[in-house]
């Protein structure tokens, strides 16, 4: 197998060298994707592409994917537009499989080297994993596990389409992340691989808001009121059940330091 990852970054910058470097070892090409705008017609902080131009200088990254926003199409259809074009890149790098990741998105190099070599040895259409959240700081994880499942690594010959609903699609997830091609899959059991989910960890939480459609489903200023004050083990109420849960101290796996 020869596998290729694309991280899509717009916010969240802050997370990507710390994401690449816990698993450049193990994968065999990476490329980014960046916009000047956002889905929602906001700019990008000017010193977006200086960043990852460094972090190609340092061979993290092999191939830098500027993408041009185009306002007047459904957000969703630009997310999909970028996974697609990261999943060109690994395609004419000459990879097998491929990972489209959010920039929060981490993976331990042990558990990530398991399900590489499952899915060589075994011919599925697309895999799927489940995730772990963490919670304003990258030592917090929201406990008990939310059931949040995403696709995972898949051939290069399976795009990712938005016109597959469930349950034609046999699994319930982000309706970007779902493939033409889909009886065939396999979901890594959790003793086995968690994708670990930075999603509320930032240098701005706010920023995160205002590029983001998850943005309907909170009231914001008590968001971030409650965010600001939050103290481990307290209450966290997290999209998309809404449960009480709250969070318990863990290693900080991957140096995060933002």
């Amino acid at each position: 197998m020869r596998l290729g990852i694309c991280y899509m970054v717009f916010d969240g910058d802050e997370l990507l060298e710390f994401a690449i470097k816990s698993i450049r070892n193990v994968v065999d090409f990476v490329s980014v994707t960046y916009q000047k705008v956002s889905y929602f017609g906001n700019p990008a902080d000017p010193n977006l592409l200086p960043l990852l131009e460094n972090l190609k200088k340092q061979g993290l990254i092999d191939e830098i994917l500027h993408y041009e926003t185009n306002l007047g199409i459904h957000h969703k259809q630009n997310e999909l537009n970028l996974r697609n074009l990261g999943l060109e890149a690994s395609k004419k790098a000459g990879c097998t499989h491929h990972i489209s990741a959010d920039v929060d998105e981490f993976y331990k190099p042990d558990e990530l080297t398991f399900a590489k070599n499952y899915m060589a040895e075994n011919d599925h259409d697309f895999s799927a994993a489940y995730l772990y959240t963490y919670y304003k700081e990258p030592t917090y994880l929201v406990y008990p596990v939310q059931k949040l499942l995403v696709s995972f690594i898949h051939p290069v010959h399976n795009e990712y389409r938005m016109d597959v609903p469930y349950p034609t699609f046999p699994l319930h997830m982000e309706t970007t992340r779902r493939f033409g091609k889909c009886k065939n899959y396999h979901i890594f059991d959790q003793n086995n691989f968690m994708i670990h989910h930075m999603s509320y960890i930032r240098k701005d939480i706010r920023k995160k808001f205002q590029n983001s459609d998850n943005a309907q489903f909170y009231k914001i200023e008590k968001f971030i009121n409650n965010f600001d004050k939050y103290k481990l083990g307290e209450r966290v109420c997290l999209l998309p059940d809404f449960m009480n849960r709250k969070t318990i101290e863990v290693d900080n796996y991957f140096n995060i330091k933002i």
